[in-house]
């Protein structure tokens, strides 16, 4: 790796840190400089400003859920097929989190904030997602695969939703219970768990 590649991969990683820490408003170039251990010129030379390195610190989190989506979230061909397809979707949410926290807390920190950047980059991952499996679930409903009195727009809110909880207490989970979505086995009985109360419910 040379010399520029890896001062632009040591900004990203410190904008990162401070960006799910603090925000993106909170945030000056100058503290990503001293995290990063750089000229703050570079900033600007890499990224044309903060605005430009917020961005990129979110492009790879970004393309993962559009290829996510153009692969996986797509019209059920069968009942089983709605069921591994809604397993893969529950398992990618969980890998992005595990593999990438930093940007997920980025979105969830700054998305009330009505900054345009950020807004932006919301609606092209999260919003982007949530619509596709709202039309997944629809898919799956008009198929006879799952019921169809519940709205879809309120089926995908409930199940992304209890996911996101998970996500965002698991560091109280693990300091309180000691259990953690990082630990396998939790992770798959958690899956297992919503993926039968998604499609059975838990009434006896």
């Amino acid at each position: 790796m040379n010399a520029g590649v890896d001062r632009k991969h040591e900004l990203i990683k410190a904008a990162r840190i401070l960006f799910a820490k603090k925000g993106f408003a909170a945030t000056s170039v100058k503290d990503i400089a001293q995290e990063a251990g750089v000229n703050v010129a570079l900033i600007s030379y890499y990224f044309e400003g903060k605005e430009g390195l917020y961005k990129a610190c979110l492009d790879e989190f970004a393309a993962e859920k559009m290829n996510f989506l153009e692969r996986y979230v797509l019209k059920p061909k069968s009942a089983e097929d709605f069921k591994h397809r809604l397993r893969i979707f529950l398992e990618q949410m969980l890998h992005n989190e595990i593999e990438n926290p930093d940007a997920g807390c980025i979105i969830r920190r700054d998305v009330e904030s009505d900054d345009p950047i950020v807004l932006e980059i919301f609606r092209k991952t999260i919003l982007t997602l949530h619509e596709a499996f709202v039309s997944f679930i629809k898919s799956g409903q008009d198929h006879g695969f799952i019921k169809k009195n519940i709205k879809p727009q309120i089926l995908a809110s409930l199940f992304m939703g209890g996911i996101q909880h998970e996500i965002r207490t698991d560091h109280l989970k693990k300091k309180f219970y000691g259990y953690s979505i990082r630990d396998e086995k939790y992770r798959n009985e958690m899956i297992e768990a919503a993926l039968e109360m998604f499609l059975h419910g838990v009434e006896k």
